[in-house]
């Protein structure tokens, strides 16, 4: 996320959506890993975002 400026949350989310992809793949390890395999071998991840205001995730910027 640092290294991303002005990163969006939907390119957050989009990274994030890479990140399972590639640790399923085996492209990358991610911390937790071993429970990440035993757990995606019985469930689909995928990111979300839940927010109590509507507003556009493209345009959006996520700050820490």
């Amino acid at each position: 996320m640092q290294d991303v400026p002005k990163l969006t949350y939907g390119r957050l989310l989009n990274a994030m959506l890479f990140a399972i992809q590639w640790a399923k793949a085996g492209k990358i390890e991610l911390k937790g890993q071993d429970l990440a395999r035993t757990t995606s071998q019985q469930y689909a991840q995928e990111p979300q975002l839940s927010s109590s205001e509507k507003f556009d995730i493209s345009t959006k910027l996520f700050i820490i």
